[in-house]
């Protein structure tokens, strides 16, 4: 499983350059919600613009909450969950057309035969996914309440605006990635639910030459567990693929497809268990100190809900290194300050891992590659 989060999410165990681009693997191998993009992401029904090839909202690009709503959405009512179910997936369908010709251009740039091979494929994992959320929106717009993880009480306005500037190494393969983050979460109208956002552009370097471009987008919406996640890569030298990898998981079914596509995925899955790249986000939610132990439902690759037990081992300190106030990590590098973290054990099924985040909430994860942050 390659699709790489943005960097927030990705757990411990994953390297995001130790593999081809999209090399960030999951917590457990998740067919369930495998590689499903969504393409550039911003769902929105507007022109096609090529900052919006992988992400899903952009300054400029609208999300699926700002879409104009379907015909069958009554303007001027209040919404009703089924109805904003049925508006979200409308929404990301008029975007991914509207976006198809600027994707497809730009994969079409592959000019040795085993990137355009690649390209092919990216392009066969863009018309899965487009078929499947079709599929979805003819058979099943149905809004379901989901039944786990809502003991955590998380709150998610805590993420309302977040940014951060990595830059990591892989000494096994000489891979350098350089990225910008930018978390976002936005109140529903009616003060119900809401959007979280994860935007991740970046670079890849393979020795001295930057080899990809890189768009990784995740968008969540908590009340009705709708779930996308994204990623494209975009060759900036010959010999480099190209790629495009997703995962949705939209009421109670999951959808993938990967890269290469070695398998498609399309399972029924418990509503409320969430995707392993949202673990450490979901971690990052919860309000006030982190209890010393407690359990994060995720799916796994036959869709079944399974637990992740997660416990506070060690107390530490940690540099944070904060960026410039009300400014941007863009570029900069942060000053460090001494912060109070926590030492978390995780347990999903035969894998276990340690993670380090900050002991006050927001509980962002703590990393050698981060290099600017700034919690706004």
């Amino acid at each position: 499983m390659h699709l790489t989060p943005a960097h927030e999410p990705c757990p411990d165990f994953v390297h995001p350059l130790k593999g081809p681009p999209m090399s960030c693997r999951s917590l457990l191998p998740v067919a369930a919600a495998a590689v499903l993009i969504l393409l550039p992401v911003s769902l929105h029904g507007q022109a096609a613009n090529s900052r919006c090839i992988a992400a899903i909202d952009l300054p400029d690009c609208t999300g699926i909450a700002g879409a104009s709503a379907p015909s069958y959405v009554a303007s001027g009512q209040p919404a009703s969950p089924d109805s904003q179910f049925a508006a979200s997936i409308g929404s990301t369908l008029a975007q991914r057309r509207a976006d198809k010709p600027v994707v497809w251009q730009a994969w079409s740039q592959a000019t040795d035969d085993n990137a355009r091979i690649a390209a092919q494929r990216a392009k066969a994992n863009y018309n899965a996914m487009t078929a499947a959320i079709e599929r979805l929106e003819t058979d099943t717009v149905a809004w379901l309440q989901p039944a786990l993880n809502r003991d955590l009480n998380l709150d998610f306005s805590l993420l309302r605006d977040v940014e951060a500037r990595y830059e990591e190494e892989s000494p096994d393969t000489g891979r350098r990635r350089e990225a910008l983050t930018r978390i976002s979460f936005t109140p529903a109208a009616g003060g119900e639910g809401g959007t979280l956002r994860l935007d991740e552009n970046g670079d890849i370097s393979a020795g001295q030459r930057k080899a990809w471009s890189y768009q990784s987008s995740i968008r969540y919406e908590p009340a009705s567990s709708l779930f996308y996640q994204t990623e494209a890569t975009f060759p900036l030298s010959s010999g480099a693929f190209p790629g495009y990898e997703a995962v949705a998981l939209v009421g109670d079914h999951a959808f993938s497809a990967k890269m290469p596509p070695s398998g498609r995925v399309d399972a029924k899955v418990a509503p409320g268990a969430v995707y392993p790249t949202m673990l450490g986000l979901v971690i990052t939610a919860m309000p006030g100190e982190l209890p010393s132990s407690f359990t994060v439902w995720i799916v796994n690759d036959q869709g079944e809900a399974v637990p992740a037990e997660i416990k506070v081992v060690a107390e530490l300190t940690v540099q944070e290194p904060v960026g410039p106030a009300g400014g941007t990590c863009a570029g900069e590098t942060g000053v460090n300050q001494p912060r109070r973290a926590v030492k978390l054990q995780i347990d999903a099924g035969s894998y276990s891992h340690e993670r380090v985040v900050l002991a006050d909430a927001p509980h962002l994860k703590v990393s050698d590659g981060l290099k600017c942050r700034v919690v706004r």
